[in-house]
């Protein structure tokens, strides 16, 4: 099956070869968007996807217009256009009808009308050239199409048969149905009817009616009362409608993201530098927020916290001395504990 968008694409650019236009990318939308308007089926959907449809959700027309002024090969517009969305990969021309002509089979590659041949599980070993090949398809083509045209046919009798004959086919059809629908017994149901129970009131008004009698059996049968036809006066309830859904911008948000969730863009991959900013915007809104704090504090407060700051970084120095100590080679514990004993005992010289 042919590539859509680079049959449509291609057409496109003949199309606008033949007019005495110039190739600037403004024209080239401008043409592309006129003859989007008359495309149906995939073609529209193409155009869809490309942004060229008043309908469309987003606008990819650069994408085409630009490399198409400049004569860029449509492979490699279209190349571009299926890494960007993958949809347009997807949309291919429906497949033709085979056409067994020697022109028609002659355009067909080798490997082509091998599989030809393989789907009919029949092999050419004395074919060389392509012209054997065709031949034998040729000789065989009547055998395997008519076959397939006489099972398409028995499964569906009624398209070679007259009015008459299809009205006859049809009873032939519905007399087993008949008959057994005839032999059916009924259903047996046993009812007992009581009369019913008036109950009056105490000004001698009838309030209501109870008829008992009916098994649980009958009760389960039958339907419950339909107000369709007689309920003129009940109130039917009917399904409201949703502004919200209904709105055109909702509808395009929606069409949006089933888009980009296809295309593989979910809305959490955000640029890196977006997330930079988003960082930096949030540590300045926390750091906005502790200076209002810090000037709501009384004096008091802030000596303490002061105080509370100047613990924490002693207990911080005392903390990486420590680590210095323990991570020091041992040539300098050894130095350190000789000066230490030097001054110890230079000290109770002193004292004595």
């Amino acid at each position: 099956m042919k590539n859509l968008c680079i049959g449509f694409l291609g057409r496109f650019y003949q199309t606008l070869k033949a007019k005495p236009a110039a190739f600037t990318p403004a024209i080239v939308e401008k043409e592309l968007i006129l003859a989007c308007r008359d495309t149906k089926g995939k073609e529209n959907r193409l155009c869809y996807y490309l942004g060229a449809t008043s309908d469309a959700a987003t606008k990819m027309t650069s994408e085409v217009t630009r490399p198409m002024s400049s004569h860029v090969p449509v492979q490699k517009i279209c190349e571009k256009l299926q890494k960007k969305d993958s949809q347009i990969c997807e949309l291919r021309y429906e497949k033709q009808p085979l056409d067994f002509s020697s022109a028609g089979l002659s355009k067909l590659k080798v490997a082509e009308l091998k599989s030809i041949l393989d789907s009919w599980e029949e092999m050419c070993k004395a074919c060389i050239e392509k012209k054997d090949f065709v031949n034998l398809i040729q000789e065989l083509a009547p055998k395997y199409t008519s076959r397939r045209h006489s099972f398409q046919s028995d499964l569906n009798p009624q398209k070679r048969m007259s009015c008459r004959d299809r009205l006859t086919y049809q009873r032939q059809m519905m007399e087993p149905y008949l008959v057994c629908c005839q032999n059916l017994n009924p259903w047996p149901i046993s009812v007992t009817i009581q009369p019913k129970r008036q109950f009056w009131g105490d000004n001698g008004i009838e309030t209501a009616e109870l008829t008992e009698g009916l098994t649980p059996a009958v009760r389960s049968i039958m339907a419950d009362p339909d107000y369709d036809d007689d309920g003129d006066e009940l109130v039917k309830p009917k399904k409201l409608i949703n502004p919200v859904k209904t709105s055109r911008n909702h509808q395009d948000l929606h069409r949006e993201l089933l888009m980009n969730q296809k295309r593989g863009l979910a809305i959490q991959n955000k640029p890196e530098l977006q997330k930079v900013m988003e960082r930096r915007k949030r540590d300045q809104v926390v750091k906005e927020k502790e200076e209002e704090a810090v000037k709501k504090m009384s004096a008091l407060e802030i000596e303490l916290m002061k105080r509370q700051q100047k613990l924490e970084q002693i207990e911080l120095d005392k903390q990486k001395n420590e680590e210095e100590q323990e991570n020091a080679p041992e040539f300098v514990k050894m130095k350190g504990n000789l000066r230490r004993t030097k001054q110890e005992a230079e000290g109770l010289e002193h004292d004595s």
